[in-house]
């Protein structure tokens, strides 16, 4: 039981996730966690809540990303740099990794989730970093066989979508238009990822 000056604001973050408010959650546990960073239920209600946002965030950027793909116009196979505002989603899921990481340094979800992202948002500039982190994984759980797998997948090129990360079927759109209707793609039911290797 949480005790000292950190109850209340922990109390109202646990009253907040009964409710389904995560915003407010969230600002609470901040709270707690600055005034009691050590008490356990604080740091795992901080750990757990911080890591759904950096989850959230991840898909968040993922979307923004196949969103601009689609008003931008960018042809199959094209070369091009993410929009601010794409950078922007990517870098802040990051920092919330990171701050999980800063509370439980070896957190498997955390490093390996951390690894996703940092795959998903540069591939060519992040694939070691990104390594790194499942490869601490690894030497800590050798038997954790996802980890080994994602290893194998971030370490070679995809043959699918030669490493786009993208449905190579609908270019990351998520839809396809056939004789000027659009459905959506068949293939990556609308997530406009590829599935070999994109769901990392």
């Amino acid at each position: 039981m949480v005790s000292g000056h950190g109850r209340e604001a922990y109390e109202r973050a646990r009253a907040a996730v009964d409710k389904g408010q995560f915003e407010n959650a969230l600002a609470a546990v901040e709270e707690a966690f600055a005034k009691e960073p050590a008490d356990a239920p604080i740091r795992e209600l901080y750990v757990g809540l911080n890591l759904a946002r950096a989850i959230k965030l991840a898909a968040r950027a993922r979307d923004l990303r196949r969103l601009d793909i689609v008003e931008r116009g960018i042809p199959l196979e094209e070369e091009f740099q993410d929009s601010p505002r794409v950078r922007e989603a990517f870098e802040e899921s990051i920092a919330s990794f990171d701050k999980v990481l800063a509370v439980e340094p070896d957190s498997e979800k955390g490093l390996t989730l951390k690894a996703s992202a940092l795959h998903r948002f540069d591939r060519a500039g992040r694939r070691s970093e990104a390594l790194d982190l499942l490869r601490r994984v690894a030497s800590a759980n050798p038997q954790n066989r996802q980890v080994q797998l994602a290893i194998r997948k971030i370490e070679r090129v995809c043959d699918e979508c030669s490493d786009s990360g993208f449905c190579p079927h609908c270019a990351g759109r998520g839809h396809r238009t056939t004789l000027s209707m659009k459905r959506q793609c068949n293939v990556c039911w609308g997530q406009g990822i590829c599935l070999k290797c994109g769901i990392l």
